[in-house]
C-alpha cells in the first residue's frame, strides 16, 4: 500500500492474524535486534529475515497498534520477548481487555501507543538535555 516509504505514517495499525502474531512479530523483533546489535547488512539477511524486517519497518511507521494476542501454546519467555519487542520499538501499553465474545477469554486485545524515548528512559533523556557547560 506504499506505507513503507516516508513521509507516510500509519496512525492506527490493527492486527488480527489468528495466532500468527507471535511468529510474525518475534521474527521481526529478532531480525531488528540482529541488524541493530550485530550490525548485519541487509544483503546478508535471508529472504524470510528481509520480510521480517519489512514488518519491523511498517511497525516503526505506526503511531498506534491494536492487536489481538492469542496466548495459548506460547512460552513465558516468548511472551516476554513479544512485549519487550514492542517496548524496544517505542510502544507502551495503554489498553488491554480479554476478548470474551470470540475467544472465551483466551485471547487479549492490546492497545499500544508510540511514546517518546524519555517516557521509558527519563534519567537518560534528562542527562542528554544537559548542556556540556553545566558544572553539576
Amino acid at each position: 500500500m506504499g506505507h513503507l516509504r516516508l513521509p507516510y505514517v500509519i496512525e492506527v495499525l490493527k492486527i488480527d492474524i489468528e495466532r500468527g502474531e507471535f511468529p510474525a512479530f518475534l521474527g521481526a523483533f529478532r531480525v531488528a535486534e540482529k541488524v541493530h546489535v550485530q550490525g548485519s547488512a541487509y544483503d546478508e539477511l535471508s529472504l524470510p529475515e528481509r520480510r521480517a524486517l519489512q514488518t519491523w519497518a511498517a511497525l516503526r511507521l505506526a503511531n498506534q497498534v491494536l492487536i489481538e494476542v492469542h496466548g495459548w501454546n506460547i512460552s513465558a519467555t516468548e511472551l516476554d520477548e513479544f512485549f519487550y519487542g514492542f517496548r524496544r520499538a517505542g510502544f507502551g501499553i495503554f489498553h488491554k481487555e480479554p476478548n470474551l465474545a470470540w475467544c472465551c477469554g483466551e485471547c487479549m486485545e492490546y492497545g499500544f501507543l508510540r511514546l517518546h524515548d524519555a517516557f521509558f528512559e527519563p534519567e537518560l533523556a534528562r542527562l542528554a538535555q544537559r548542556s556540556p557547560f553545566d558544572q553539576t
